[in-house]
């Protein structure tokens, strides 16, 4: 499965120089908008924590639990990378 999403990520990046591709959207139909900071990348995935929000954008606290426990430096790099990223939308919104 990995796999497969790295290289569906990888053909729409060189078909449309995109810097992200954004395969998971789908997944919270109920979203009226948003502004999405990626943190995860083909070498860098969020593992485990990838499924730790509902589509009502909720945590879902098993998952993040599960996902520490079993994948704890993955877990770990993935929620810095998420810290950065939401830090870097502050930033932005506060220039704005």
């Amino acid at each position: 499965m990995a796999l497969a999403v790295w290289m569906i990520r990888t053909v729409r990046r060189r078909r449309t120089g995109a810097h992200v591709v954004d395969n998971e959207t789908h997944r919270y139909p109920n979203l009226a908008g948003y502004v999405r900071a990626v943190t995860d990348t083909p070498s860098r995935s969020l593992g485990r924590l990838k499924d730790a929000v509902d589509e009502n954008g909720k945590r879902v606290k098993k998952v993040i639990a599960k996902a520490f426990l079993l994948s704890p430096v993955r877990s770990t790099l993935a929620s810095i990378g998420a810290i950065k990223a939401m830090r870097a939308l502050r930033s932005l919104t506060i220039s704005l």
